[in-house]
C-alpha cells in the first residue's frame, strides 16, 4: 500500500532535477498532506474518476440510502441498500452487525458477485456507506470503494441520475477472502482497553451526546465511555459546503490537537458503529494510521449494560 508514496517522491525529484543540492527532500508525511485524497487510498474515487464506470462490467453501483431517498432519484444503474439490510436482529438493542453469512444472503439477493468491484455512496458524506464498507472489508470484499462527496456532490456536477430500478439477477455470493478481525473490537476488549495505555478510546457523536445532555433513542442511559476522547466525526467532512472529506492537513491537524496519534490502538466509537465507521475510515485510510478498530455496539450497547461504567461532562463547555 505504501508503494504509491515511493512513485509521488520519485516524481517530486525527478521534477526537481535542477535544483540545488541542498534542497529539501519531502517527507512521506509532506507528500501526504500535499497528494489529492484520490491519490492517498485506493478505496476513494471521485466523481470524475467514476462517470467511465457507469456501464462498466464488473462494477457496481451501490445507492446506501432509504427507498424513498433512491425513488426520486439516483446514479442510473445503482441498486438501492441501507442499513436495515446490513445490521442483525438477534440483539435487544438495534444496529449490530449482521453475521458473514446473512451479509452474504443479502448480497446475494442483490445480484451482486465476489469479483464485482462496489461502488458506495449516500447524500451524507457517506457515513452510511462508510459502514457497509467496514462490513464488507471485514468480512472479505477488498473491492469495494466509496464515491468522494457521494451523491450530493454528483447532483451538485449535474451529473446523469435517473429513477428507474435497474432488473437484478440474484448471485449465490460468498467471501472470497479471509475475514479481518482487527478492524473490528467487541465490548469486553473495550473494557479492557479503558486501563491500557496502548490504546485510545475515540467517541465520534455530537458535544451532546458525549456530555449527556441528549439521549439519542435506542440508548439505554446518556453519556460516555470513561476517558473516551470527543472527536466529532463531522469534523472530518466540508460539511457545510460539498460534503467531501477535508484536507489531509487538515484532517492529521485535528487528530493531533486531539492527541489521537498513530502510536496508538485506535478504538473509535459512536451511537451504533456508524459515523464510527466513517471515523476509522478516514483514519486507516486517509492518514494511515496502522490499528484503527470500530466498536461496532457502540454506546447502544455499551449504555444496555448497567454493569459498564459511563461518565458525563459536569461542566457543559466544548
Amino acid at each position: 500500500m505504501k508503494n504509491w508514496i515511493w512513485i509521488l517522491l520519485v516524481g517530486l525529484l525527478a521534477g526537481c532535477g535542477q535544483a540545488e543540492e541542498t534542497s529539501p527532500v519531502p517527507s512521506e508525511a509532506e507528500v501526504l498532506q500535499a497528494a489529492p485524497l484520490e491519490t492517498v487510498t485506493p478505496f476513494l474515487l471521485s466523481v470524475e474518476q467514476v462517470q467511465e464506470k457507469l456501464d462498466a462490467p464488473g462494477w457496481v453501483w451501490l445507492d446506501v440510502r432509504t427507498e424513498e431517498a433512491y425513488n426520486k432519484g439516483h446514479i442510473p444503474g445503482a441498486i438501492q441498500i441501507y442499513r436495515p439490510d446490513f445490521q442483525s436482529t438477534a440483539h435487544a438493542y438495534k444496529g449490530m452487525m449482521p453475521a458473514k453469512s446473512e451479509l452474504a444472503a443479502k448480497l446475494s439477493e442483490k445480484g451482486i458477485s465476489p469479483g464485482d468491484t462496489l461502488i458506495l455512496y449516500d447524500n451524507d458524506g457517506n457515513v452510511n456507506a462508510a459502514r457497509l464498507w467496514w462490513l464488507l472489508h471485514q468480512f472479505g470484499h477488498e473491492q469495494a470503494v466509496l464515491l468522494h462527496g457521494g451523491y450530493r456532490l454528483w447532483t451538485n456536477r449535474q451529473l446523469p441520475i435517473d429513477t428507474l430500478t435497474p432488473t437484478i439477477q440474484p448471485k449465490a455470493y460468498l467471501f472470497a477472502n479471509e475475514e479481518k478481525p482487527t478492524l473490528h473490537i467487541s465490548k469486553e476488549e473495550v473494557l479492557a482497553a479503558m486501563d491500557d495505555p496502548n490504546y485510545l478510546i475515540v467517541d465520534t457523536r455530537s458535544w451532546e451526546e458525549y456530555s449527556g445532555q441528549q439521549q439519542k433513542a435506542g440508548a439505554s442511559r446518556p453519556g460516555h465511555i470513561p476517558g473516551s476522547i470527543w472527536c466529532d466525526y463531522i469534523y472530518t467532512l466540508n460539511y457545510d459546503g460539498d460534503y467531501t472529506f477535508r484536507s489531509v492537513a487538515e484532517l492529521a491537524q485535528l487528530f493531533t490537537e486531539k492527541g489521537i496519534t498513530k502510536d496508538k490502538t485506535i478504538i473509535t466509537y459512536c451511537h451504533t458503529g456508524v459515523r464510527s465507521a466513517l471515523t476509522l475510515y478516514v483514519l486507516q485510510e486517509l492518514l494511515h494510521y496502522p490499528d484503527v478498530r470500530n466498536y461496532d455496539g457502540s454506546w447502544v450497547e455499551w449504555s444496555y449494560h448497567p454493569e459498564l461504567p459511563a461518565a458525563i461532562v459536569d461542566t457543559l463547555m466544548q
